[in-house]
């Protein structure tokens, strides 16, 4: 187990059922997403996303959260 102020991962990387999930999309999805990093999430709370076998991951809190986006689309907007 690895544990870090943003991030808990709880199961070997990649889940083996996340690659089975992974090789799914790879056949059904638009071409477009292929070359993305696939990411298999169960839920989201603030900036924590879960995957369904209890790793959590974090964007950046400071940088990614919603007051701070609001904050800045209010300041570029009393600019224009």
């Amino acid at each position: 187990m690895i544990k870090t102020e943003f991030r808990t991962i709880v199961t070997e990387v990649p889940h083996p059922e996340a690659l089975k999930m992974a090789d799914r999309l790879a056949a059904v999805e638009s071409h477009s997403m292929h070359g993305q990093l696939p990411v298999v999430w169960d839920r989201a709370e603030g900036s924590s996303v879960y995957d369904p076998w209890g790793t959590a991951g974090s964007t950046s809190p400071a940088r990614y959260s919603l007051p701070t986006q609001v904050m800045r689309i209010r300041s570029s907007s009393m600019r224009l």
